[in-house]
């Protein structure tokens, strides 16, 4: 089995992005789930939030791509677990770990056979920086939304690497308490839709079953990182 690690990347504060065409397709991806229906768990503990507040906000998250994306491709949420670490064990789990990553706000792991992924888990780095839920609220230096980083880690989850478009939810950088990565932009809407289909009238083609872009001997390959450009993570 291979294994494929992606290292998802510190948004940065960045400062003003302009505005790219629709006609622009930059998105790149590494890998593709089997099936259109995959389940998520999460450890809500964190430093900055409630329990509740952080879990309402991941599965924000996983709606952006869920409602937003043309795609029968579908992320539920499993339940609430109590892991701290990541690990290939058919479980994929989102998590809080109170340490400070440098500029990286979170990072996301996959696994995956002959380009199919099979496992994915993603750490939001709460040592250095201070999240925040809703659309209200988040100021300061290091301040961040969870339903912005988290659509940003999802993507990855899905199996797609960092655009260059600047304005698209899988760009590197982030601006501080920024809400723009929760709204896909087309280059997003294209980069899953060649992984999973775009949804027709009568339904849903048949799920993917095969891709591409990891290692045959099983060693860790990063799929992309960026730098905080005036504190502020993802």
């Amino acid at each position: 089995m291979s294994r494929t690690r992606i290292l998802a990347a510190a948004l940065t504060a960045a400062v003003a992005i302009g505005v790219i065409s629709p006609k622009v397709i930059a998105y790149a991806t590494y890998a593709k789930w089997g099936t259109l229906s995959v389940d998520f768990y999460i450890n809500p503990v964190n430093a900055d939030v409630t329990q509740a507040a952080a879990t309402a906000a991941l599965q924000a998250g996983m709606n952006v791509w869920n409602t937003q994306s043309g795609t029968a491709f579908r992320f539920n949420y499993a339940g609430r677990v109590d892991d701290t670490t990541t690990s290939y064990d058919n479980r994929n789990v989102i998590l809080f770990r109170n340490v400070n990553n440098g500029s990286t706000i979170a990072s996301t792991y996959a696994w995956s056979t002959n380009g199919v992924l099979v496992d994915s888990d993603t750490v939001f780095w709460d040592g250095g920086f201070a999240f925040f839920t809703g659309s209200s609220g988040c100021g300061g230096g290091g301040a961040a939304y969870i339903e912005d980083v988290a659509a940003h880690e999802f993507g990855h989850a899905l199996g797609l690497q960092h655009s260059t478009v600047p304005d698209a939810t899988m760009a590197p950088s982030y601006s501080t308490c920024s809400q723009t990565q929760r709204t896909l932009e087309a280059d997003d809407i294209a980069a899953v839709q060649s992984l999973y289909f775009k949804t027709e009238a009568g339904g849903a083609t048949q799920p993917p079953t095969s891709g591409g872009g990891t290692s045959a001997d099983g060693t860790p390959r990063q799929h992309g990182s960026s730098t905080a450009r005036g504190r502020s993570k993802r």
